[in-house]
């Protein structure tokens, strides 16, 4: 440990099923007993923390809001089939069953445990300062079992949440702090599964799983955010999918995070001041099964334990991000195809640390510390068995210790931008990235693995960097 790094520390169910018209839809979202949606009604007038960026520090102010979740939160939905019986009004005054068929199925299950959504209307101000506790589970499952031809699309969304805050202002000034906690006794897990019959349209599986969620929208003006998150529990993201054959396209993916902030904006001047430490495992698998034959498909599991994003276009744009990531981050991609003829990908990326920022048109500062701890894996692993005599398939993994991407363009601006700033990067995990592929035929298969301790990208388009 170095005197760079000191961690960088300041101080029940309830499914509803929704059926149109040839359209089957299921819709379960639970979120814990402390939800708050605000929206803004006069300026504010205190300084912003941007006056005093990069030494503003958080946990000196009076919160606004604040959440405690002690408790657990569980979201299920579960779809057998691809038809449902209602009761419809008939003429007599009562009620008739009528069968109907599905061409699409949705079905979207999601679970939080704090939640805050800010909104400021136009030319209004925006002054939050939010503490988010977590102590209990949040979970989130989803279930999709078809019989017969759905000749439409399957669509399947879960999310399990535990601290979510965000915040969006037009044309008016922006100040937001957003202080967020998960405790080691929580578990944060979204669980897919789905077993289709043949010949279906297409199929699109997203579940995602994060600790501490921090992410604010602004158009015109100045905006400042400031987040500290830290993470002690395990996140898991899980997706099972099962299909026999015939279907156009198939897209699966799991997404696991531990703490995750995304600043967007546009014609605004914008200062991120962002805190992040993990010191809990998170892991994502996915898992397909095609017992006959497929085409295009991607499998797809991506983890990361802190991961900053700022863009801005049109505005002076300011990066500060300390992270720690002391967990141990995992993704597992694997297909089992018994033939393809199309194009099917199947990768694996996990990352201890990422920031990326992005400024389009004016000039910028980025100034970030990464460190990843001793005794931590961070491993990608991925695994495609399959069959092809004229298809095309390509597995990938990465796995990196600290990722840093910095991207300045003069974009429509006829004046040259710059990027400065200073940039610290620590590596004590292993990274591991292994891909396993087995496969007969005539067909084409490609292969990329990459394990990288630190690696930092600094790109400006015609200006300078320093």
């Amino acid at each position: 440990m170095t005197n760079r790094s000191n961690k960088f520390l300041n101080g029940g169910i309830s499914p509803l099923l929704f059926v149109g018209a040839r359209l089957f839809v299921g819709v379960s979202i639970i979120v814990g007993s402390n939800a708050f949606f605000a929206t803004a009604a006069s300026a504010q007038s205190s300084i912003p923390c941007d006056q005093i960026l990069p030494s503003c520090q958080t946990g000196n102010q009076t919160n606004d809001i604040t959440q405690d979740q002690v408790g657990n939160v569980a979201a299920s939905i579960v779809i057998n089939g691809e038809t449902v019986t209602i009761d419809v009004p008939n003429n007599n005054g009562g009620t008739s069953p009528v069968e109907i068929t599905a061409t699409d199925i949705s079905s979207v299950s999601s679970a939080a445990g704090n939640v805050i959504s800010a909104t400021a209307a136009n030319n209004t101000n925006l002054d939050y300062k939010s503490l988010q506790n977590l102590s209990g589970n949040v979970s989130a499952s989803n279930s999709v079992t078809t019989t017969g031809h759905v000749p439409g699309m399957v669509y399947m969304v879960t999310s399990a949440s535990g601290n979510s805050s965000q915040a969006e202002t037009n044309s008016g000034d922006m100040s937001y702090v957003a202080t967020q906690n998960v405790a080691s006794s929580s578990q944060i897990t979204a669980t897919a599964a789905a077993d289709t019959a043949p010949d279906m349209g297409s199929l699109l599986i997203n579940t995602q799983a994060s600790a501490n969620t921090a992410a604010i929208n602004k158009n015109n003006g100045l905006v400042s955010l400031e987040a500290n998150q830290t993470n002690y529990g395990t996140v898991n993201a899980n997706t099972n999918e099962v299909n026999c054959c015939n279907v156009d396209t198939m897209n699966t993916n799991s997404i696991a995070t531990g703490n995750t902030t995304s600043s967007v904006s546009v014609n605004s001047t914008s200062y991120n001041y962002v805190l992040q430490n993990n010191y809990g495992d998170i892991t994502s698998n996915t898992r397909q099964t095609v017992t006959n034959d497929n085409s295009d498909t991607t499998v797809t599991a991506q983890t990361a334990g802190n991961s900053a994003f700022n863009y801005n276009q049109f505005g002076y744009t300011e990066m500060n991000a300390a992270q720690y990531s002391g967990g141990n981050i995992s993704s597992n991609a694997r297909l089992d195809s018994a033939y393809f003829d199309g194009t099917v990908v199947v990768g694996s990326a996990s990352q201890g640390n990422s920031t990326v920022m992005s400024s389009i048109g004016t000039s910028g500062a980025l100034y970030a510390t990464q460190e990843t701890g001793a005794g931590s894996v961070i491993s990608a692993n991925t695994i495609f068995d399959t069959f092809t005599e004229y298809g095309v398939g390509y597995g990938t993994a990465s796995a990196s210790g600290n990722a840093l991407a910095g991207f300045i363009c003069a974009g429509c601006s006829t004046d040259s931008v710059s990027m400065n700033g200073t940039i610290y990067q620590e590596n004590n995990a292993a990274e591991v990235a292994t891909i396993g592929m087995s496969a007969s035929g005539n067909g084409r298969l490609h292969s990329y693995g990459v394990a990288a301790g630190n690696s930092a990208t600094i790109i400006t388009q015609n200006g300078q960097s320093y």
